[in-house]
C-alpha cells in the first residue's frame, strides 16, 4: 500500500496566525503614525513638508512588508509597488488641498470630491498590496470590490460617527481613535473576503 505524504512546508506556507500577526502590527503602526501626525502637526517648527513625510510613513514600512511576505519575488515587487501606492495616496490631499487654497479654487464640492477619491483609493491599494503578495486562486479580486463597497459607506455614514465626538474636540485620542478604526473596516473587510474566497477554490 503506498500512501500519499503531505508536501513539506515551505518558506511562504506559513500559519494564518502569522499573517494575522502581521496585520496587526500594521494597524498599530498606521495608529501610532495618525497619533504622531495630530500631537505634532501644531508644534513649534513642525512644517507642512513634515506632515507630508509623516503621511507616508506607514505606506513606506507597508512596502517593506509585503517585499518580505510575497509568495515569489514577482509577487514581492508588484505588492511593493502598490503599497507605494498608498504611501503617495495618503500624502496626496494634503497637496491637492494646498494646491487648491493656492488657485482659491479650495471649495465644499471640491473637498468633498477629493475625499471621496481619496477614501476609495487608499483602501484598495493597501488590499491590492496583500493580495499581490498573499492571495493565490481567481476569486481573489472581488475582494476589491467589496473594499470600494465598504469604503464609500463607510465615507457615508462617518459623519454620523462625529456627531458622537464634542465640538470643539475636546479628546484628541479618541478622535484619533475614531478616525483610524474608520479607515481599517474598508481594508480589513476587503482583505478577510479575498482571503475566505482563495480557501473556497480548490486546491489552495
Amino acid at each position: 500500500m503506498t500512501t500519499l505524504d503531505k508536501p513539506a512546508p515551505t518558506a511562504t506556507s506559513r500559519p494564518v496566525w502569522v499573517s494575522a500577526a502581521v496585520v496587526a502590527g500594521l494597524l498599530v503602526f498606521d495608529l501610532v503614525a495618525s497619533w504622531a501626525l495630530l500631537h505634532y502637526a501644531r508644534s513649534e517648527g513642525w512644517s507642512f513638508w513634515d506632515s507630508i513625510a509623516l503621511d507616508c510613513i506607514p505606506g513606506l514600512g507597508y512596502a517593506a512588508v509585503v517585499a518580505v511576505r510575497g509568495l515569489d519575488p514577482v509577487r514581492r515587487i508588484l505588492a511593493a509597488g502598490a503599497a507605494l501606492g498608498y504611501a503617495a495616496a495618503a500624502a496626496s490631499p494634503g497637496l491637492v488641498f494646498r494646491a487648491l487654497a493656492e488657485t482659491e479654487h479650495l471649495e465644499p464640492g471640491s473637498v468633498r470630491i477629493v475625499g471621496w477619491v481619496y477614501s476609495l483609493v487608499l483602501p484598495t491599494l493597501v488590499v491590492l498590496a496583500w493580495c499581490l503578495a498573499r492571495r493565490r486562486g481567481s476569486l481573489w479580486p472581488l475582494g476589491l470590490l467589496v473594499t470600494l463597497v465598504v469604503a464609500a459607506a463607510v465615507y457615508q455614514g462617518r459623519d454620523w460617527a462625529f456627531d458622537l465626538l464634542p465640538s470643539p474636540i475636546t479628546n484628541l485620542d479618541a478622535y484619533i481613535a475614531v478616525i483610524a478604526v474608520l479607515g481599517w473596516i474598508p481594508m480589513l473587510a476587503g482583505g478577510l473576503t479575498a482571503w475566505a474566497l482563495e480557501r473556497l477554490q480548490p486546491g489552495q
